[in-house]
């Protein structure tokens, strides 16, 4: 899984958005440049690892919550003919806050295929976004999510985490 060597291409760092300080929860992305409709503005490579590492983790410490949790995507697709894998997505994917509304883009979890080697998210503009202006996603497509003090949980979601351990059996 690692011993392939990736060429790191600008085409990884998007000069269209930027990190910044976000009015709505710590950091977030931004419009650096105006973003049209419809643009594929960013493609994030992804790390992808299987959830029990984390189920392991919380075993050995005594934990029930690993920072992680908070910046890993539930993957798709099968690695190996496995299912049971999440994402820690690179650039500014993990970094995006979460509208339960209307999101600004969204995003799609490719695998390596014929024209790229790596498994990505590819995120597109769903409206014109204007520089200066937050870019919201939906952490997971089709649920709203509620936030607490203790963290993130879904809601109504057959997708969620905790749906991982029985995956991790398939």
């Amino acid at each position: 899984m690692f011993k392939e060597k990736i060429q790191i291409t600008q085409s990884w760092l998007s000069e269209k958005i930027e990190i910044k300080a976000s009015t709505v929860h710590g950091a977030g992305v931004f419009a650096r440049e105006k973003i049209e409709k419809r643009e594929v503005f960013e493609i994030c490579p992804v790390i992808l690892f299987h959830y029990d590492i984390l189920k392991a983790y919380h075993e050995l410490y005594e934990s029930d919550r690993h920072i992680l949790e908070d910046y890993i995507f539930i993957w798709p697709h099968t690695v190996h003919g496995s299912a049971g894998y999440v994402a820690l997505v690179l650039g500014g994917g993990c970094v995006y806050n979460h509208t339960n509304k209307n999101p600004d883009a969204v995003y799609h979890m490719l695998n390596s295929d014929e024209e790229v080697s790596f498994p990505r998210m590819v995120l597109r503009a769903t409206r014109d976004i204007l520089p200066g202006e937050e870019i919201f996603i939906r952490y997971v497509h089709g649920s709203k999510l509620i936030f607490d003090e203790s963290g993130t949980f879904f809601y109504g979601n057959p997708g969620s985490l905790e749906d991982l351990g029985s995956l991790s059996q398939k």
